[in-house]
C-alpha cells in the first residue's frame, strides 16, 4: 500500500502545482463548457477547475480508505491483497482522470484567451471524446484481470445474491465476467482509435451494456447449473 500512496500523493502534488501554474496564466473568467461541436457554452470563474480536483481527490481517498479497511471485509490474505490492489488501482485512476479533466480545462482556457476563439478545434474536442472513452476501455482491462482471483467480498466483483451464496457459482461467474472484461475493454479501445468521438462514446455504451448483460445471464445460468446438480 505505500507505493500506492506515494503515487497518489505524487499524482495530487503534480497535479496541484500544474493547476497553480495554470491559474496564474489565465484571467478571472474562461470558458468551462463546450458542446459537441466544440462551442463554448458556458463561461465561468476560472477557479471551478478546482472543485474537478476535489472531487478526484474525493474519489481517490475513499477506495484508498477501503483498502486499509480491506481485511475486514475478506476471509484470506490473499483475497485481502487483491481487494487492496484494485481500490488503490482505482485510486490512482481517479486522481489521473480527474486532475486531467481539470488541467486539460485550464489548457483550453488558455487557448481562448491566447486566440481570442469563441469554440475549440475538432481535434480538441475528438481529443476529449476518445481519451474518455480509451480511459473506460483501459480501466476495464485492469479490473477484469482481477476479477478472476477475487474471492467472495462485500466490496468488488460480480456480487448478486446467486454468486453470493455460492462460491462456486461466484468463482466460475467472476472467471467469466473477468475474461469478457478484459476483451470488453480492448474493444472499447480499438472504437477509440478507429472511430470519430460520439460513435466512440456510442459503442462504449453499448458495449459495456452487453458485458453487464451477458456476465449477469451467464452467471445465472452457472447458478440454474449449481441448484440442478
Amino acid at each position: 500500500m505505500r507505493k500506492f500512496i506515494f503515487g497518489a500523493a505524487l499524482i495530487t502534488a503534480l497535479g496541484l502545482v500544474g493547476m497553480a501554474i495554470g491559474l496564474s496564466l489565465l484571467p478571472d473568467t474562461i470558458p468551462m463548457h463546450y458542446n459537441f461541436a466544440g462551442e463554448v457554452d458556458r463561461m465561468g470563474s476560472k477557479y471551478e477547475v478546482l472543485v474537478v480536483a476535489v472531487i478526484g481527490v474525493v474519489m481517490a481517498v475513499v477506495p484508498m480508505a477501503l483498502a486499509a479497511q480491506i481485511h475486514r471485509f475478506t476471509k484470506t490474505e490473499q483475497e485481502a491483497k487483491v481487494g487492496r490492489s484494485v481500490l488503490a488501482w482505482l485510486a490512482i485512476a481517479m486522481l489521473v482522470l480527474f486532475f486531467g479533466l481539470a488541467m486539460w480545462s485550464l489548457y483550453l482556457g488558455y487557448r481562448y484567451v491566447q486566440q481570442g476563439s469563441s469554440a475549440v478545434s475538432p481535434v480538441d474536442a475528438q481529443v476529449i471524446l476518445k481519451g474518455s472513452t480509451a480511459f473506460i476501455g483501459l480501466l476495464l482491462v485492469v479490473l477484469g484481470n482481477f476479477m478472476p482471483k477475487a474471492r467472495q467480498n462485500a466490496i468488488f466483483g460480480l456480487r448478486v445474491p446467486w454468486t453470493m451464496d455460492n462460491e462456486t457459482v461466484w468463482m466460475r461467474s467472476q472467471r467469466f465476467a473477468g475474461i469478457t472484461a478484459v476483451i470488453c475493454g480492448f474493444l472499447i479501445l480499438l472504437t477509440a482509435i478507429f472511430l470519430p468521438g460520439v460513435g466512440a462514446m456510442i459503442a462504449m455504451t453499448v458495449l459495456l451494456t452487453a458485458w453487464v448483460v451477458s456476465a449477469l445471464a451467464v452467471s445465472w445460468k452457472y447458478h440454474k447449473e449449481s441448484m440442478a446438480g
